[in-house]
């Protein structure tokens, strides 16, 4: 699996924990609710402010969405 994968389904997994909807996130990131959807499938990248905000939004530590990451997910 690809760093990008990893992290796409790390984000997801820590949404779904939150029970937060696609375009809930999206929208609190300032993301179209597309670009999140494809970003979240691995079909885009997110970079690093989105995964700031988004981690901010879903009270989680940003270096959790990161493959070997020890940090503590709520």
């Amino acid at each position: 699996m690809s760093t990008e994968q990893h992290i796409a389904d790390e984000v997801r997994a820590a949404r779904s924990r939150r029970r937060k909807s696609q375009a809930e996130v999206a929208e609190a990131v300032g993301m179209h609710k597309d670009t999140y959807s494809k970003k979240e499938q691995g079909r885009s990248r997110f970079d690093a402010v989105e995964l700031y905000l988004i981690a901010s939004f879903l009270d989680v530590h940003p270096a959790s969405f990161y493959p070997g990451s020890t940090a503590a997910l709520p």
